[in-house]
């Protein structure tokens, strides 16, 4: 029986849980009404990245994480996050370095509130 080759570029095992998240905190005084913590965890198994299944990159999981705030009644969300926590860096399908650890933080102001 002849042995299958494994299709370019397409890992075995891929997978994403992403948004698990934890919520809570309503204070009376409605200057901080929400605290979410959230995370992902991204999985990517080794994969060939030519057409003879020679060269292969090897698998890769990254873990991230964040937390966010809703301020008076909605109208502010702050936010942090951490990208490759571990700073696992590795390599793309195409075997260039991805990058390691990254951090990213947001503000967002809504002008106009639902009833």
């Amino acid at each position: 029986m002849a042995r299958l080759s494994a299709v370019p570029m397409n890992p075995r095992t891929d997978g994403i849980v992403d948004s698990f998240d934890i919520s809570g905190v309503d204070r009376s005084d409605n200057q901080m009404e929400r605290v979410t913590v959230f995370g992902d965890v991204t999985h990517v198994g080794s994969n060939f990245v030519d057409g003879s299944n020679l060269v292969v990159v090897g698998a890769r999981t990254h873990f991230g994480a964040g937390i966010a705030v809703s301020l008076w009644r909605d109208a502010i969300e702050a936010s942090v996050a951490v990208r490759d926590i571990a700073d696992a860096r590795g390599f793309d399908m195409l075997g260039f370095p991805l990058p390691g650890r990254s951090f990213a933080a947001e503000l967002t102001w809504h002008t106009e509130r639902a009833p």
